[in-house]
């Protein structure tokens, strides 16, 4: 079964190099040919890693993380649609809801200590730099995009605290999976709805794919 997760973990990261170059390249047909296959390949990848581990403890966790997956699925296939962003926000809102939920057990102490001060502030700035840039051009959906990006916040600020609490090698390795996640919306919201980049599609699939990656499979073997 190790062997097994090894190779779906060498086909995860080959689509989302194949993802990557298709945004780079602007090639339509390879994106839409292999971003849909990211999460279901993830989600067998973090399910033959549970069984090679043979704990019973993960049941639990890992259906939950397959929860968050089937919604990460339906928000991928979403935003590749004209007209489907609202319906992909909200897709990966529910996302958002089930690693608060993951990640809130594991923050002990979490109002009271004043070093929670530090990322609270640093994200609580950049959410308001953000909102600054992007505001004039959400129209109908500012408040669902406030919404998700405060629950976003959110799980960044859980993961933050958690490290902070434990500072272990897992901890920091799921702190890192939802930071990149994080920048990768980010880079949707600004090059949505602020001004485009260069490779902005590119840089958002490599963070996008590399962060959940590391989130899930570090809190699932944990």
């Amino acid at each position: 079964m190790e062997s097994v997760s090894a190779a779906l973990q060498i086909a995860y990261f080959s689509l989302v190099a194949l993802v990557v170059e298709a945004n780079a390249l602007h090639l339509g047909w390879l994106e839409y040919s292999t971003k849909p296959l990211l999460m279901p390949v993830l989600a067998l990848s973090l399910c033959a890693a549970a069984k090679a581990s043979r704990r019973p403890v993960l049941g639990c966790t890992l259906t939950v993380a397959l929860v968050s997956l089937t919604f990460a699925w339906l928000g991928d296939v979403f935003l590749m649609l004209d007209r489907g962003f609202a319906a992909g926000l909200a897709a990966f809102f529910v996302v958002q809801c089930v690693y608060i939920y993951l990640l809130w057990p594991g923050s002990s102490r979490l109002f009271t200590r004043p070093v929670n001060l530090v990322p609270a502030v640093v994200i609580s700035a950049s959410f308001l730099i953000q909102y600054s840039l992007v505001r004039a051009n959400l129209g109908a959906i500012r408040l669902p995009a406030v919404v998700y990006f405060c629950a976003f916040s959110l799980t960044l600020f859980l993961a933050a605290t958690r490290y902070i609490d434990g500072p272990t090698a897992t901890n920091a390795t799921i702190l890192l999976g939802v930071a990149l996640f994080y920048v990768s919306d980010c880079l949707i919201a600004l090059s949505t709805f602020h001004r485009p980049f260069p490779l902005s599609g590119a840089a958002i699939m490599l963070t996008y794919g590399v962060g959940q990656y590391l989130f899930l499979s570090s809190y699932v073997r944990e």
